[in-house]
């Protein structure tokens, strides 16, 4: 059986996709060298299967990032010719990756390039990737509009190869939540019957104001409240969300422990702004961790997003966010009628068979 070298340039825990097929290939006993820049998660430790190779990198000033953009380009030059054996397949795993190793290193060799942003308004990238799309063996993307964008774009013979962000297997997370979380969420669930929950980057960009301030002002009293995690960028947000009712922020979790939050709520949240294609044909992670725990979700108007609700009846659709009533009124129907909508994530969730499309990928 070949072996498939997986390459980042980053920490496997920013790149969700790429634990995902990892976990597929160490499952079928696929032969897997990984190289990265930082260290394996814990249930990879000791699989006879995995191989591993860290390439530490220093990005505190602009030279010592163009000496670790160096530094990994020489590395992997060394790492293939060391490593690569005819018949193997070289995965890249993120477009710095494949920026950074440069098409002089990876024209001699056919690979797979995975891509999980657009960046369709990071000129650099979005020029750059052009030759690297173009002379990999297969591209793969989170979402089909981006994959015809990219075909679009780049002029590809084939459209690109779609494998929605759907977690390959949901585990419990290798560190707990500290106990103040655990009490303060305890606290929450019992003073409120439905917890709200947004996991994510918070920032205007997410377009979660709207929702922050139906919570604050008091629409569903003790009826329901909201619960954000991830990282605050904004200093004037942060001091709003402090003081909002019916608003709680709990603090920023390294992945998988942030899905011990996900499963303790009731209903998760998908807000993006139209500020890029990215954002508008986004492919998050988070709408199938919900969906995990079969949690309902409610979401703005995207397109990327909204055939995974409307197909599966698991949540609401808000179509303008500056509409109060409008987000008032999408809630309560998700609280009267949460058990179907709860029913409608489960089969969201059971509606992507990642084995298939893995399988398929890689014969």
């Amino acid at each position: 059986m070949k072996k498939i070298h997986i390459i980042i340039k980053q920490d496997i825990t920013t790149i969700p996709p790429i634990i995902n097929i990892i976990d597929f290939l160490l499952v079928h006993n696929y032969e897997v060298s990984f190289v990265s820049s930082g260290d394996i998660i814990k249930r990879w430790e000791n699989r006879k299967n995995l191989t591993c190779k860290k390439i530490v990198q220093n990005r505190k000033t602009v030279f010592n990032k163009i000496l670790s953009w160096t530094k990994f380009r020489i590395s992997i030059k060394s790492y293939l010719k060391k490593e690569f054996k005819k018949g193997d397949l070289i995965w890249i795993g993120s477009a710095d990756a494949a920026i950074a190793i440069g098409s002089g290193i990876l024209n001699n060799h056919e690979y797979y390039l995975q891509i999980h942003e657009l960046y369709d308004d990071m000129p650099f990238y979005k020029s750059r990737l052009k030759s690297f799309c173009r002379n990999a063996k297969k591209v793969i993307v989170p979402e089909l509009n981006r994959a015809l964008i990219f075909r679009s774009w780049y002029a590809l013979e084939e459209t690109p190869y779609v494998i929605p962000n759907k977690p390959y297997i949901i585990t419990e997370s290798e560190t707990s939540l500290p106990h103040e979380i655990i009490t303060n969420l305890q606290s929450i669930k019992k003073d409120y019957k439905t917890v709200f929950l947004y996991q994510g980057m918070i920032s205007r960009k997410r377009d979660i104001i709207p929702f922050i301030d139906v919570f604050n002002k008091g629409a569903f009293a003790e009826t329901a409240a909201l619960i954000l995690i991830g990282p605050i960028y904004e200093k004037q947000l942060e001091e709003y969300i402090k003081k909002a009712n019916n608003v709680f922020y709990l603090g920023l979790f390294k992945p998988p422990i942030h899905l011990e939050v996900t499963k303790m709520c009731d209903v998760g949240i998908l807000t993006y702004s139209y500020v890029n294609l990215n954002n508008l044909f986004c492919a998050p992670n988070k709408i199938w961790e919900y969906s995990a725990y079969q949690l309902p979700t409610i979401s703005n108007f995207l397109p990327g997003i909204n055939n995974h609700i409307q197909n599966h009846n698991s949540g609401e659709i808000i179509k303008d966010l500056k509409n109060h009533d409008e987000i008032e009124q999408k809630i309560n129907k998700i609280i009267l009628n949460y058990n179907h909508y709860k029913t409608g994530s489960k089969e969201l969730y059971s509606s992507v068979d990642l084995n298939i499309l893995y399988k398929e990928l890689i014969k």
